[in-house]
């Protein structure tokens, strides 16, 4: 008999682990130095060591960690942005991860042009984009600068743009770093209540939440 194929939006992670290159030399004179005495001028730093993580489809799941513990690090691999040095990584299911909402937008696009960018790299087609466009902006509170470039948008209307396209792509599992750190507090509201509606309909969804250090 064939085993059953895995339901969308699960994610499961086995032994994975990923380092980083850290140079020491911050200069030509230093990187001189180190020659000359032999020392070497790189090392590579662990950040994720024998992460085991299973999450079922439909599933909410919160991850408590300090700056720099990997959490970003950890949604990449997810999102298949980044590639773990070992271990296993099975994702199953469209992924629509916030992570840096307002890193993929194009500051001399107009706010028109990025969603459908955005929008595009998360998997829609033109349709769908059509389809969705005008939920987009009013979730974004976009309407009056729909034509005009990002770059003269607030940090605050570029995040609610990013995080509106990435919530309305029809995504199997939502990835939230942070992303509810930014906007007003009726902005995250409004946030909050758009995720519990999504976990409503099946939605696998996983949120960071930063601790004190």
């Amino acid at each position: 008999m064939r085993a059953a194929a895995p339901r969308r939006g699960s994610i499961v992670l086995n032994d994975v682990t990923k380092s980083f290159r850290a140079y020491h030399a911050r200069s030509v004179k230093e990187t001189l130095i180190r020659i000359t005495r032999g020392q070497p001028l790189t090392e590579r730093r662990p950040v994720l060591k024998g992460i085991d993580l299973e999450v079922a489809p439909g599933e909410r799941l919160g991850i408590l960690g300090r700056n720099g513990a990997g959490k970003s690090t950890l949604f990449r691999i997810i999102s298949n942005i980044l590639h773990a040095d070992s271990g296993i990584v099975e994702v199953t299911g469209r992924v629509s991860p916030l992570i840096e909402v307002t890193a993929g937008i194009v500051i001399d696009m107009t706010g028109r042009e990025n969603i459908g960018l955005i929008a595009a790299l998360l998997g829609l087609s033109r349709r769908q984009v059509a389809e969705r466009f005008d939920t987009i902006v009013e979730f974004a509170g976009i309407r009056d600068f729909l034509d005009t470039p990002a770059r003269y948008y607030s940090s605050g209307m570029q995040a609610r743009l990013g995080f509106s396209v990435g919530v309305h792509v029809d995504a199997d599992i939502l990835l939230v770093d942070e992303a509810l750190a930014v906007g007003d507090a009726d902005f995250q509201a409004k946030c909050i209540a758009k995720m519990e509606e999504l976990s409503g309909l099946g939605v696998t969804i996983v949120v960071v939440f930063p601790t004190p250090v």
